[in-house]
């Protein structure tokens, strides 16, 4: 009965949304609905965040928003910064393995809990200084072991090739009309591999404020192969950066990202940045059968269960789900925040990103089938 009430309830503020003019998609209401199911949020300030986030999509809407929010939840949360967690006997699960069973980890404050990272959206652009030779030649190494490693599939469109895979008449039919009508040689066409398409994801929050830059050399290194790569960063708000990125010299390139980036050195909010990523349907596609690779060190401080969900979505659409960290110094290296104790098992790979050098030094690790 208090299931069906809750239901009904939720329903209500739904249409009472629509009312105001909060117009969002089916799609958006549906995360909204699963996140709810997946991860009840314990207090009303996690309701609150958890639908604004998934349900709105502009400015302007939040008004309206947390006017509707106050008459069907009784407590209007716009601007509150949320509470620190209670750490006094506070214990999660992590993982033994990427994919094994858990022992109980005490957690304290600054160690892991991803209280060292902000929940502020603070605006704030990057500088990047001149690249040294030695950035230049890890990008180069960073490229050629990308070159070699990044997977593989078959192409859709059939090429001419010498291998015996499909009998290619139009072009025999071609080659005979100049010979008279005689068949001179049998003429084929095959799938040549192509590589697949590359996602990544930047963290360019404060807890990351010096690695940012040789990520984005590495994203760009990615870029000079032949994979179809694009790029966004996160901190507490999603930017797309392919075009910024992947075009012309480097450093005028790191410019042009520092003119888009606008919350650097701000918060950490990836399950809102990601979630934004699912709100625009262009972006959405851009995973489905990608390599996809988030560099950040996972200091959630938002709600853990939007990042869960949408790390979830990723791994369904994607070929390979990466998250390096760097966390990951050795082998021993165990997730133990709250959101990386949860997405660990849907990774197909954690790997170490404490530089640039480690970057291009790993790539055959992550890439390996």
């Amino acid at each position: 009965m208090a299931e069906s009430a809750a239901a009904a309830h939720v329903t209500g503020f739904l249409a009472a949304l629509r009312e105001a003019g909060i117009a969002a998609p089916h799609q958006k209401q549906q995360d909204f609905l699963q996140t709810l199911q997946a991860a009840p949020p314990a207090t009303r300030r996690g309701l609150y965040w958890q639908a604004r986030i998934t349900l709105t999509g502009s400015k302007e809407e939040i008004d309206r928003f947390d006017s509707v929010f106050e008459t069907w939840f009784g407590e209007v949360q716009s601007g509150v910064k949320p509470a620190e967690p209670d750490s006094d006997g506070e214990e999660v699960r992590r993982p033994d393995s990427l994919h094994g069973g858990t022992v109980p980890l005490p957690l304290a404050p600054g160690e892991g809990t991803g209280q060292a990272a902000s929940a502020d959206d603070l605006l704030n652009r990057m500088a990047p200084r001149r690249s040294s030779a030695q950035e230049q030649a890890l990008i180069k190494r960073a490229r050629r072991a990308a070159e070699r490693c990044l997977p593989r599939r078959p192409s859709l469109r059939l090429r001419p090739s010498p291998a015996r895979d499909v009998i290619d008449l139009r072009r025999m039919i071609r080659a005979a009309a100049r010979h008279g009508g005689e068949l001179i040689r049998f003429r084929y066409r095959a799938r040549p591999m192509k590589k697949r398409p590359v996602l990544l994801f930047v963290d360019v929050s404060g807890s990351l404020k010096g690695l940012t830059p040789d990520y984005l050399r590495f994203a760009r290194a990615l870029g000079e192969t032949s994979a179809k790569v694009e790029v966004f960063s996160f901190g507490t708000r999603l930017t797309r950066l392919t075009d910024a990125l992947l075009g012309g010299v480097l450093d005028r390139a790191l410019r042009r990202v520092a003119t888009k980036v606008e919350d650097f050195e701000g918060g950490t909010q990836i399950g809102r940045s990601l979630t934004d990523f699912f709100a625009h349907r262009q972006y959405a596609g851009l995973a489905r059968g990608a390599v996809v690779i988030i560099l950040s060190d996972g200091l959630e401080r938002g709600d853990p269960a939007l990042l869960v969900h949408a790390v979830r979505r990723l791994r369904r659409l994607a070929e390979r789900l990466v998250w390096l960290t760097p966390l990951k110094r050795d082998a021993d290296y165990r997730p133990v925040t709250r959101a990386m104790a949860a997405v660990a098992p849907t990774l197909d790979h954690i790997g170490g990103a404490a530089s640039l050098e480690a970057l291009a030094a790993d790539i055959a690790e992550w890439t390996r089938s």
